[in-house]
């Protein structure tokens, strides 16, 4: 217990950092690692990055995260997980499964779900995205940066948006970030052993229970064409794995290959 102490204070104190305004917390992050400014010798320590105010937020497929300056939670994680190229989709469970234990722990009335592969979703309006994006050497991952942006205290979107959603417009509550980033510390401490010890159906389980819209119909864009089908899992590759209704036929999706409709 006592060594789990000193984790914690040490992760608080030396481990996190802070930038007023950066052009985003995965580049600036990116940027230490090749200054050298951060060294890591034990693979379950892990650094961490936020700023009240990002001028390039990033998201997935190149799309801009869009923040108000100090109303939310923009944050950055630097891992080394012990895991093969092929086993980085479990990393992506692990974390994706953090940040929504982070929602669902403040809005337990409320319908909170994992859009694939890694949004947070509070009924149909999205809460969060996040932005992971690992670093090879050879055929092994040498590290992973995982950025949030988790709307926090936010309560008007860009009309551009277009299902926008935030703590405070969900609960009619005011958060403290820093408060709220050190409950993720804990829940990602928590967790982080699972993928250290490779327990990947145990990460895969809590990541499938969560999945929006899963096990029941709804329309989906796959190429041309829109079928409905459910959501039945994700496979260890990493796809959508959905059921056509008309006529029970499989589809395994990457995420650019289906649209939620």
């Amino acid at each position: 217990m006592l060594a789990k102490i000193r984790f914690f204070y040490f992760m608080k104190n030396e481990h996190l950092f802070f930038r007023k305004t950066t052009s985003s917390t995965n580049a600036e992050l990116q940027r230490m690692v090749s200054d050298n400014l951060l060294i890591i010798n034990n693979p379950k320590d892990f650094f961490a990055l936020y700023a009240d105010f990002q001028t390039a937020g990033r998201g997935m497929k190149d799309s801009r995260w869009e923040s108000a300056a100090g109303e939310n939670l923009l944050l950055s994680f630097y891992f080394k997980p012990p895991v093969l190229p092929c086993e980085l989709v479990y990393f992506n469970f692990f974390f994706t499964t953090s940040i929504y234990r982070l929602v669902a722990g403040h809005l337990p009335e409320k319908a909170v779900r994992i859009k694939f592969p890694n949004d947070i979703y509070v009924e149909n309006r999205k809460i969060a995205g996040i932005l992971i994006e690992p670093a090879f050497s050879s055929n092994r991952v040498n590290s992973v940066i995982a950025g949030i942006g988790l709307n926090v205290n936010q309560a008007q979107f860009s009309t551009q948006l277009p299902n926008p959603t935030s703590l405070y417009c969900e609960s009619g509550c005011r958060f403290n970030i820093k408060t709220l980033i050190d409950e993720l510390i804990h829940i990602i401490e928590q967790f982080y052993p699972q993928l250290l010890n490779k327990e990947f159906e145990t990460v895969y389980r809590h990541y499938h229970q969560a999945l929006y819209q899963l096990n029941s119909y709804h329309r989906y864009r796959i190429g041309v064409q829109t079928i409905e089908a459910k959501i039945v899992g994700v496979s260890p590759l990493g796809e959508l794995h959905l059921i056509e209704k008309r006529n029970e036929r499989e589809h395994f999706c990457g995420v650019k290959e289906v649209r939620f409709c």
